[in-house]
């Protein structure tokens, strides 16, 4: 059989296609069929569907927080429009079709708003989308204006040229200017997201005993390693000014498999922990209530209102710690500020008050300490040398062997294991 170049194939291949089904749009798939792919080609293939993946699971996935579900599904899908556009215009795909090139490109200006609006709906239990949050997509809107008229508009030999100047970045000076203010603005919800996640957990640990669960751990990496990502296109729009331009496919390679490694990151801890996407149950979520102010309250200004005298708090205080002598209510592992509060018959809020005052101590640090008192005396009792690590940690009231080791370490200095050796005699 006679050997076929490429052009020919495409050739023939463009050719059979044209009697009835032909159009412009699956004429740049069949050119992407039939191109050479190198390692990024493939790699950025294999994002597009792990990312068009997700965002379909996303939107169909019926448990935890509808609201969450889809501004999360929403983030995924701009990553998919704009990373396949950026791909596109790079490998010349649009170049016999130039019209379809850009559509995709201004949907970086919602990876912040989106990243920003989920992680509050994430962490308040009483979180709607309200009118002023069309908001936060007004740069988009203003951006897709601006494509249309400066580029859509145009001749095709004119997006022929527009596109060949952006393939080999020789755009004007004023997008750059405008790239690195979408990068500002980028980073600036990114830190909100941040800070948010932030003074959650300073509210979790006043109310919760045991955080593992609901810390939002993977949250906060997950902005940060997409900060990551996005910090690397940064570097990539840097290199472009300055006479480092022949780095550019390096760190376009970098980028590639940053985002590769940052969703693949994502459908890993969705399959090691598929309550991720569940959100915070609405118990644990009672305690925090939207408000307009991020910042945490202070200690000083969140008491600000009470009447409680010296004399009472110390009456408090002493109640306090003999009911966790006697009664041991921290051997419970999920236990709450309000189900102590309960044991106690005070309000919450006093007994936070106490704890937070009296004790230089929030609720986490409280309970976990008499736990690591607990663990301390089991792990030395020599009437009981062989009760392993697992088991003491699950007696004094931890359901997470990470956690418990972490704490130990931090209030003894020692590992469970250490302590256990250096306290019982042989």
């Amino acid at each position: 059989m006679p050997q076929r170049n490429a052009p020919e194939i495409q050739k023939f291949v463009l050719n059979a296609c044209l009697p009835t089904f032909y159009n412009k749009s699956y004429s740049i798939f069949l050119q992407l069929l039939i191109m050479n792919f190198g390692f990024t080609d493939i790699l950025s293939i294999i994002i597009i569907f792990q990312l068009l993946f997700l965002a379909v699971f996303l939107f169909s996935y019926t448990k935890g927080k509808r609201l969450s579900n889809i501004l999360l599904a929403s983030f995924f899908l701009a990553i998919c429009f704009n990373f396949t556009d950026g791909i596109l215009i790079l490998r010349n795909a649009y170049f016999d079709h130039p019209s379809f090139a850009f559509i995709g490109n201004n949907f970086s200006l919602l990876f912040g708003p989106l990243l920003y609006l989920y992680t509050r709906s994430v962490i308040y239990k009483n979180f709607r989308l309200k009118a002023r949050d069309v908001l936060h997509a007004a740069p988009f809107f203003v951006f897709v204006v601006f494509a249309i008229i400066s580029y859509h508009t145009q001749s095709s030999d004119m997006k022929r040229f527009i596109l060949s100047s952006a393939v080999k970045q020789e755009m004007p000076a004023v997008l750059y200017i405008v790239g690195i203010l979408l990068y500002i603005q980028f980073f600036s919800y990114a830190f909100f997201s941040l800070l948010q996640i932030r003074n959650y957990r300073k509210a979790i640990s006043n109310h919760f005993s045991a955080v593992n669960k609901i810390n939002l751990d993977w949250l906060y990496s997950t902005v940060v390693l997409f900060m990551i990502v996005i910090g690397i296109g940064l570097l990539n729009s840097f290199i472009t000014l300055t006479p480092l331009m022949h780095y550019f496919n390096v760190t376009l390679t970098l980028i590639i498999i940053a985002i590769f490694l940052f969703i693949n990151r994502v459908l890993f801890k969705a399959l090691q922990q598929p309550t991720i996407f569940d959100g915070i149950i609405e118990g644990e979520t009672e305690i925090i209530k939207e408000k307009e102010n991020v910042e945490p309250e202070k200690p000083a200004s969140r008491y600000a209102g009470s009447t409680l005298s010296d004399i009472e708090k110390e009456n408090i205080k002493m109640l306090l710690i003999n009911y966790m002598q006697q009664q041991q209510p921290y051997l419970e592992p999920q236990l709450t500020l309000e189900e102590l509060a309960d044991m106690l018959k005070i309000k919450p809020r006093i007994l936070s008050q106490v704890i937070n005052e009296c004790l230089n101590q929030n609720f986490f640090d409280f309970i976990n300490r008499y736990r690591i008192e607990e663990a301390k005396r089991l792990l030395s009792n020599p009437d009981d040398k062989k009760i392993t690590v697992l088991e003491v940690l699950y007696k004094v009231g931890f359901n997470s062997k990470s956690s418990f080791n972490t704490l130990f370490k931090k209030y003894t200095g020692l590992t469970p294991s250490e302590f256990k050796k250096t306290n019982t005699t042989v």
